[in-house]
């Protein structure tokens, strides 16, 4: 499915998710992951939404490598997902944006997924400007990992609902 609205995509989550649930939102750096996170929770109670970014090994994000090898995916998993299935976590979703989460060995781990399906070069226009003291990362590192990682890992290969942003 593709999607316009964080509204009418949040109405689809609920609706295949009633009970609650795991929503991932992934994409290119730049590409809107954050905002689409915290537009799908905005104004509703029982949603945490958790930042990949705050998971980010820094050394590891600043070189080069297609795998996501920069994101301390296992933290996230023990701080987050585990409490959240084993009900610990006062929430009913728990949603987790950022890069490279679709990998084959990170899936069992998601109910709902999301790309947001900006183009790379409008993804990495958009990183820049926000981001303008590491323009160098981003165009000899940040951009180049990204389309390694897609080449390899084939991401939307996993996804329940494209985000395009209008």
């Amino acid at each position: 499915m593709n999607y316009t609205n964080p509204q009418e995509l949040w109405s689809k989550i609920a609706e295949l998710l009633p009970e609650g649930g795991i929503v991932a939102i992934s994409g290119y750096g730049g590409a809107g992951k954050s905002t689409l996170g915290i537009e799908l929770g905005r104004g509703k109670a029982g949603i945490q939404l958790i930042h990949v970014d705050d998971y980010l090994d820094w050394p590891k994000v600043c070189a080069r490598n297609e795998d996501g090898e920069g994101v301390d995916f296992e933290s996230i998993v023990k701080a987050h997902i585990e409490p959240f299935k084993a009900g610990k976590k006062p929430v009913k979703y728990l949603i987790i944006e950022g890069i490279k989460l679709f990998r084959e060995d990170r899936q069992e781990y998601f109910d709902y997924r999301v790309w947001v399906d900006t183009p790379i070069s409008k993804a990495n226009g958009n990183g820049q400007a926000r981001d303008v003291t590491n323009q160098k990362l981003w165009e000899e590192i940040w951009v180049p990992n990204d389309e390694d990682f897609e080449k390899k890992h084939d991401p939307k290969q996993y996804v329940d609902a494209l985000y395009k942003w209008g």
